[in-house]
């Protein structure tokens, strides 16, 4: 089967400079806003039972319990897949430093632009105190923001009386 001639292919901006398809390629190659990236995160943590209102010498107060459990919403705001992301959580008592939990578990895949929220259920909390939840993504190869991969969320639990 004879395939013929195919004419030549070139982009025209309307800046009127005539590009290649071999120069295009090139520009694309350079230009960070189109370039593969890795960027996991820890988008929120939500608390349950939730704030009650007011607060504790500035931190946010949860009605009186004696568990509590957090949802951690961790985002792939890159534009590759990401695979077997650890997600740490540990829970201390902010006067003391004293560690009440701390658990990992795995999230085997996450696409770009996806997220997944985890949950870490009946942790045990003190009335009277403030806790600090932390929670943390491990920081996959070439994260261009590793700040984001950190998060806490301070809480004073009411007491009883």
């Amino acid at each position: 089967m004879d395939i013929g001639v195919f004419p030549v292919v070139a982009y025209a901006p309307s800046s009127g400079l005539i590009l290649s398809g071999e120069m295009l390629a090139s520009a694309v190659r350079g230009a960070v806003d189109v370039a593969a990236f890795h960027d996991v995160r820890i988008g929120q943590i939500e608390l349950d039972p939730d704030f009650a209102g007011g607060d504790h010498d500035g931190v946010g107060v949860l009605p009186f319990t004696d568990f509590v459990d957090v949802r951690v919403v961790v985002s792939n705001t890159g534009n590759l897949p990401e695979a077997d992301l650890t997600v740490v959580l540990r829970v201390t008592t902010v006067a003391d430093g004293t560690s009440v939990f701390s658990e990992q578990t795995m999230i085997l895949s996450l696409d770009p632009g996806a997220s997944r929220t985890v949950e870490f259920l009946g942790i045990p909390v003190v009335e009277g105190i403030t806790h600090e939840v932390l929670a943390i993504v491990t920081v996959v190869s070439d994260d261009i923001d590793t700040e984001n991969n950190t998060s806490t969320l301070p809480f004073f639990v009411q007491s009883a009386s």
